[in-house]
């Protein structure tokens, strides 16, 4: 089929796409889904916001929809840690529904782990640490880093800075 124009809904659905950071391969392969049209790589770019060009109301559609886009990741499955954990789920169980000669454990392994990271901070190198205020105030947590890390001068700097905050 041959390069056709696109009429509004389509320059619209383009820009739109193009807004949300969809490639504009991505774009092309969408185009010829949805409307069964072929168009090329630089006639969909043609519809990108750098392009002086490009008419004034879909510079306002590209600008409303990446603000709306970069504001609301509700709409974004995943964005969303049950979503995350879910898929996780279904990949080491298709992981673990293979035959135990061809399993992969290293994946299955790492697969558990990014599970308890998402789950909450099982793996990461830091810790929560609670405690009251000199007052019997309420608790507040404070993340500390593991100080294994650090170097023999940063514990000396961090052992100084402690120090002046004791002393006042």
């Amino acid at each position: 089929m041959a390069e056709s124009v696109l009429d509004n809904s389509q320059q619209v659905f383009v820009v739109q796409h193009l807004a949300m950071f969809v490639r504009p391969s991505a774009v092309q392969k969408l185009l010829k889904q949805h409307f069964d049209i072929e168009i090329s790589l630089q006639g969909v770019c043609y519809y990108d916001i750098s392009n002086v060009k490009l008419p004034k109301d879909l510079k306002k559609i590209f600008n409303s929809t990446r603000k709306k886009f970069l504001k609301d990741s509700s709409e974004i499955a995943i964005a969303h840690k049950s979503f995350r954990l879910i898929k996780l789920q279904q990949m080491f169980e298709a992981e673990e529904d293979q035959n135990p000669a061809i399993q992969n454990k290293k994946t299955m392994r790492a697969l558990l782990e990014q599970a308890a990271k998402e789950a909450g901070d099982a793996y990461t190198n830091k810790q929560k640490v609670e405690h009251t205020g000199a007052d019997g105030g309420p608790i507040k947590t404070e993340t500390k880093a593991d100080l294994s890390k650090l170097s023999t001068e940063e514990l000396l700097q961090l052992q100084e800075i402690q120090n002046k905050l004791k002393n006042g």
